[in-house]
């Protein structure tokens, strides 16, 4: 306080209004000067990482793992008429993936690599598909070919689960169980198998009789057919000549389980969803496919000849003017399905050479008794629709 007893005078009002001498000229240095002082900044700047970094982040987003996402969907087309492409795996490469396996499988198969073989058909087969079980290939077959052949039956066995019933694997589900060593009776998997493929039954049941038809020419033939068409005599004489045919020839058990369901089937003895006895009639099933090759043929024919009448008209005209010289007729051609007939053929002379040298056939329900009789199981004798 002033000696005259006065208040303080308030400097702050002082210095705002007249600022000390040289406060202006002061020079910030280090951390206190301002940061447009220190660093050059220029807003074209752009950081390479940052620019990496949002590259990957729009590729992840682009990018999808077809082997997770379209696994066993790599047969599906989406075709041009379908906008939703991105439900469907790209194309053609998916489908060249899996003729890159198969042919990989095939030659390991030929140089006697058969693990690496089946391998190779059997990551085929989990990717190969259109999402309901339909193949492209038949990696899944070979596969389960390929592991029963290593006698690795559980690895055959997971293929067949949950999937079509093909040739092979329905009859690998009726024959597996019993090489296991499991002393059930599978008779629900059996009937599955005949009820797909009666034909394989029988050639099963008549093995011997199928491989000394003809001097043996019509198992020679056999083993020259790969890939026939499902449901076939063809096919049932390629099953014939597999490695499958050998396992069930050495397992009476199994081959009894077949022979019961055949008999049950032909004396009607069967439940709603089991084959009938018209489906189980090996000659009722030749002379069906007999007759749908015969009609295929014959609509053929027809659209050939009326492409056709015009050239020949023409070639004969020529043959008159130049005297003609009565030559040889020509040879007949060999149309599509001849091969097919005589597969037909081949497997109705063997059943018919099987039933006359033993009265109980693999066509009638006697032929099974005698398989079970190997068994030790009784044998039934009862009458059956096939053999009246």
């Amino acid at each position: 306080p002033g000696g005259d007893g006065g208040a303080v005078p308030d400097r702050g009002e002082e210095y705002a209004a007249d600022p000390p001498e040289g406060a202006g000229d002061v020079e910030l240095k280090g951390a206190a000067r301002p940061a447009h002082e220190v660093y050059d900044f220029d807003v074209r700047y752009v950081c390479p990482h940052q620019e990496e970094m949002k590259d990957y982040q729009a590729r992840v987003e682009r990018e999808v793992n077809v082997f997770l996402k379209y696994r066993g969907k790599f047969a599906l087309d989406a075709g041009a008429a379908t906008w939703d492409t991105a439900a469907y795996p790209p194309q053609p490469v998916c489908k060249e993936y899996l003729a890159v396996l198969m042919e990989i499988g095939n030659l390991r198969r030929e140089i006697g690599r058969d693990g690496a073989a089946a391998r190779a058909f059997a990551e085929c087969a989990e990717l190969d598909g259109d999402g309901a079980g339909h193949n492209d290939t038949d990696a899944r077959d070979r596969a389960v070919r390929t592991y029963t052949l290593l006698q690795k039956y559980r690895s055959a066995a997971q293929l067949c689960q949950n999937v079509p019933p093909t040739t092979w694997t329905a009859y690998a589900v009726a024959l597996l169980p019993h090489l296991g060593g499991t002393t059930a009776d599978n008779d629900d998997d059996v009937r599955a198998a005949v009820r797909a493929r009666p034909l394989v039954a029988h050639r099963i049941l008549a093995d011997a009789a199928f491989r000394a038809a003809e001097g043996g020419a019509v198992a020679e033939a056999a083993e020259e057919i790969d890939g026939a068409p499902p449901g076939t005599a063809a096919e049932a004489l390629e099953y014939g000549a597999s490695e499958q045919m050998d396992l069930w020839a050495g397992c009476a058990r199994a081959r009894a389980c077949l022979g019961r369901v055949l008999r049950a089937t032909g004396g009607g003895a069967v439940d709603l969803e089991g084959p009938t006895a018209a489906d189980v009639d090996w000659a009722a099933c030749l002379d069906a496919e007999e007759r749908a090759i015969r009609e295929a043929q014959n609509e053929g024919s027809n659209d050939e000849e009326r492409e056709g009448d015009a050239a020949e008209e023409g070639e004969q005209g020529d043959g008159a003017e130049d005297g003609g010289d009565g030559g040889d007729e020509d040879e007949p051609e060999v149309q599509e399905g001849d091969a097919e007939l005589a597969y037909i053929a081949m497997f109705r002379v063997a059943m018919e050479e099987h039933l006359r040298h033993d009265k109980g056939g693999a066509g009638s329900p006697h032929g099974a008794t005698r398989v079970e009789e190997e068994d030790g199981a009784a044998p039934d004798n009862s009458d059956s629709i096939l053999q009246k």
